[in-house]
């Protein structure tokens, strides 16, 4: 721009003299290089992991921005972390009551929380209905792959030029892509913008900064298995714990030795970490003071980070009541500051580690010493100190002192920490305000198929591993590996979102609102079955059943005597004496042969095996009827009914099973597979919106080798659960994507 200005002899004694043209081209050329200045930006923050902190909607596009030091002491600007170009952008919905929006784009969702959702809704869309008119593109919401040579093939996102044509067929257009060119069909296009060059060679930053969709995403337990996880996953709760574990070295580690180490040099002590200097002076580097610091305790680089470690220690002091509160601040108001300078600062944790260790050593009142316990049983359960400082925090906490039951419950959340990675995500207010008042458990019910419930308590920091754990214990199930074939299974709004939950998961995270509930149920069958226990043999029963009467494991339609045995081993599960009845029988029909079976014939089917299970019990029942349906097609698997694929064998609607190995795609009727993907070959996910206000949603997949790469899509009620559940039997239920 000093440039343009200098080439056109413009200068701030000159502006008002300019030409229009001159003025014209300086703000073309303003426009182009300065996008964030011709930007509406609004506030919004990403999932956990996520830096994002606003949004820029120009007509170049979407930026993703985050506020960075500039170079100046007091100087900041705006750092742009990811950019799309209206090209990219499939559509934008609001959601959880416009408390959060989401954007549907050409190579992944983002899910953004913001109070403007609205506001922003509405500006994409104006811009999008504009850059649309007359552009003469179209962008594509489905994959169509086709051996056709007269009919263009095309991935989801691609962007096809149409192309004028003397005549085509309705519902089909012509156009092309990636230089080649044929007919397709329309209802697998929208509308899009003409592509800016500018803005689609336009990537910044997209590194570990890039906002994560959707659920939440562990720490990877290797860099390939991270790869393919961001590849499939759009969630995510982003939790990283340190490599280290506790140390159990009772001679080593003490808080001193870390001060003599890495505090800053005061005046009173030598460099020789401490050798000859007076031991009152070095013990004073951890013990409690009534003077706030003017610095960092440890030696930090950063000024500005420095800065912020003396305000820290200012807000800790008012918090145990060492200082008074400034006009306005409450002691949650103080908490939520100390556990967001360690959420947002991660070189700030350290330091707060340290002043709260230091203030609650030696502190000569009670009550301000007990407050300053509960915010470091707090910190060890939200953040992880580094690797570095973790021997020395256990070490400190081993130690326990006056008091023990604090020191053991920070002990106790900094194992879970070190294990889990930390909740990491901070509480509601509320949940906050009952922490404070020593409210840390409340019930939590279960849900399991057939309408039984388990009821369990957690605490602040109870991860769904502890719950899982718990609740397999109940039924008699002590061997990990058949704990690992359960999970919970979030369900928020009435099913619009459901998913199951990484072993990792803090719960009050997930399920502390009011249209949060959790489900349990089993999605691998790799370990053999066992029926010792009538829990175990109920929850069974209860989920097998569930799924034969939705029509899920098909059984044929000349199955007539395998169908009367299964009704039969039904009835007797309840404890009746009487024959069934016909409502009885219709209940005990899978849905799909409701309109199919002869109740009469199915009737006298039923009562001769009645009469040959004469004397059977329940649970002898429950547990015949498991193996009886353990040899049908599917089972096993966690079935979806898929109303439309491209799969163009598929005659019509199919069943489509989900195993910890494949995915198999089965004609309910003939029980014919009709395509089979080992989920080892997934390479990339994509949920795919609806394609009109009546539509389902879908999910395409892609697949196979660098050197033959496949797609293939779906149409299901319950597109996002099965992308979030393939993510999930991909990580083993230990990674998040």
């Amino acid at each position: 721009m000093k440039d343009l200005l200098g080439d056109l002899e413009v200068g701030l004694d000159s502006l008002v003299t300019a030409e229009d043209n001159v003025k014209k081209r300086i703000v073309v050329a303003a426009r182009d290089n300065w996008a964030n200045y011709f930007s509406r930006i609004f506030p919004v923050s990403g999932e956990s992991g996520s830096n994002v902190q606003l949004l820029g909607v120009s007509h170049r596009g979407l930026r993703l921005l985050r506020v960075a030091h500039g170079p100046g002491a007091c100087s900041q600007q705006l750092k742009t972390l990811r950019s799309y170009s209206f090209a990219e952008v499939l559509g934008v919905e609001c959601q959880d009551g416009g408390s959060a929006l989401e954007l549907t784009l050409k190579s992944e969702q983002l899910v953004l929380r913001t109070a403007r959702a609205g506001a922003i809704k509405a500006t994409v869309e104006l811009f999008l209905q504009e850059l649309r008119k007359d552009s003469g593109y179209v962008i594509a919401l489905r994959s169509y792959i086709t051996d056709d040579r007269s009919l263009l093939s095309f991935h989801r996102g691609d962007l096809i030029k149409l192309l004028p044509v003397a005549r085509v067929e309705p519902g089909w257009q012509f156009g092309s892509t990636g230089g080649r060119s044929g007919l397709f069909p329309a209802d697998l296009v929208q509308p899009a913008p003409a592509p800016v060059l500018s803005s689609l060679e336009q990537r910044t930053d997209q590194s570990k900064s890039q906002l994560r969709s959707r659920e939440p995403s562990p720490a990877p337990r290797e860099g390939h298995a991270r790869s393919r996880s961001w590849a499939l996953s759009d969630s995510s709760e982003t939790t990283s714990g340190p490599s280290a574990s506790p140390s159990t070295d009772p001679h080593n580690y003490s808080m001193q030795e870390f001060a003599l180490k890495y505090f800053r040099k005061p005046p009173a002590l030598p460099d020789q970490t401490g050798r000859g200097a007076n031991g009152k002076t070095e013990a004073s580097l951890v013990q409690y003071t009534t003077d706030p610091i003017q610095e960092s305790l440890i030696s930090l680089s950063d000024e500005g980070v420095s800065r912020q470690a003396v305000e820290s220690f200012q807000a800790l002091m008012q918090f145990m009541g060492d200082q008074p509160k400034l006009r306005g601040k409450d002691e949650v108001e103080l908490l939520y500051l100390l556990l967001k300078l360690c959420q947002e600062k991660e070189n700030l944790r350290d330091e707060i580690y340290c002043q709260v260790i230091k203030q609650v050593t030696g502190h000569p009142q009670p009550e301000p010493c007990a407050r300053g316990w509960r915010l470091l049983s707090l910190l060890t359960g939200f953040f992880p100190p580094s690797p570095t400082l973790l021997p020395y925090v256990t070490k400190f906490l081993q130690d326990l002192g006056p008091y023990q039951e604090l020191a053991c419950s920070s002990q106790e959340h900094l194992q879970r920490t070190v294990k889990y990675g930390g909740r990491q995500q901070l509480p509601s207010p509320g949940e906050m305000q009952a922490i404070l008042k020593g409210k840390t458990d409340r019930l939590l019910p279960i849900h399991l198929p057939g309408g039984l419930s388990y009821k369990t308590n957690i605490s602040t920091f109870t991860v769904a591993a502890e719950v899982l754990e718990e609740m397999c214990g109940q039924m008699g199930i002590s061997d990990p590996k058949e704990v690992q074939e359960f999970a919970l299974f979030l369900i928020k709004g009435e099913g619009k979102l459901v998913r199951p939950l990484r072993p990792h998961e803090y719960l009050n995270n997930v399920a502390g609102g009011p249209d949060a509930s959790l489900h349990s149920r089993r999605l691998s069958w790799e370990t053999p079955l066992h029926f010792d226990n009538p829990t175990y043999i109920g929850a069974h029963y209860s989920q097998v059943q569930r799924d034969y009467l939705q029509g899920k494991l098909p059984v044929g339609t000349q199955a007539d005597a395998r169908v009367a045995r299964l009704a039969a081993l039904q009835h007797l599960s309840r404890a009746q004496a009487a024959p069934p009845s016909e409502q009885d029988l219709s209940a005990y029909l899978p849905k799909p042969l409701r309109g199919q079976v002869d109740v009469a014939t199915a009737g006298s089917l039923v009562a001769r095996e009645l009469r040959q299970l004469q004397g059977c019990s329940p649970h002898e029942a429950q547990i015949g009827f498991i193996e009886a349906v353990s040899q049908l097609p599917l089972f096993g698997c966690t079935v979806y009914m898929v109303l439309r694929s491209s799969q163009q064998t598929l005659p019509g609607p199919g069943l489509l099973g989900l195993s910890r190995q494949r995915l198999i795609l089965m004609d309910p009727s003939s029980q014919t597979p009709h395509c089979s993907i080992a989920l080892r070959d997934l390479r990339q996910l994509h949920l795919l919106s609806p394609l009109d206000e009546e539509g389902l949603p879908g999910l395409e997949l892609n697949y196979g080798s660098a050197d033959s790469p496949q797609t293939i899509w779906f149409e299901l009620p319950q597109a996002q659960e099965l992308k979030h559940t393939i993510a999930y039997l991909l990580d083993d239920g230990t990674e998040s994507p």
